[in-house]
């Protein structure tokens, strides 16, 4: 689906660390470029390379997936009933190197974290910010949503298949 000029794409890019190096790229991977993602570091990797944890780290992420893969869309919607139908948004999957990631965000909705496999430390804001607070925040000359001066309040190490719900 990241290939698919239809889907919304993007790759984060940063080098830990360093919240002002945050990029975006919009748009569909090519299929070499999908293909170089197939083949990206893994753990075992990063920890026989020290070199590795500065260099610049990318992440995929794909929304309305469940556009595209109706079965998704039907779990979804069977799945999390509780939700009003119009609180949902779509399927979104994100893939990360290791030491990638999105950085410090807000956001405005709730979001269901279901880990595939591989393990990712989560560091969860349990704090409400309002949207001036929020865009007061905002790291300067970036085309990425990233907070600066941010303090996580809970630290969620998942090494399993699990899921949990972050209310906005």
């Amino acid at each position: 689906i990241a290939t698919d000029g239809d889907a919304e794409s993007r790759v984060i890019s940063h080098i830990p660390g360093n919240y002002s190096t945050f990029d975006i790229e919009w748009g569909a991977l090519s299929d070499a470029k999908f293909d170089e993602w197939l083949s990206k570091e893994t753990e075992a990797d990063a920890m026989s390379n020290p070199k590795a944890e500065h260099a610049r780290k990318e992440t995929l992420v794909v929304n309305d997936i469940d556009r595209f893969h109706p079965p998704l869309a039907d779990w979804i919607y069977d799945t999390f009933t509780f939700i009003p139908n119009w609180r949902m948004d779509d399927g979104q999957i994100s893939l990360a190197e290791v030491n990638g990631g999105i950085g410090p965000h807000v956001d405005n909705y709730d979001v269901f974290l279901i880990q595939m496999n591989g393990s990712r430390t989560w560091q969860v804001g349990k704090r409400k910010i309002d949207a001036i607070e929020e865009r007061d925040h905002l790291i300067d000359g970036i085309d990425v949503r990233v907070l600066s001066d941010w303090k996580y309040e809970q630290d969620e190490d998942n090494t399993q298949v699990e899921e949990w719900v972050l209310n906005p």
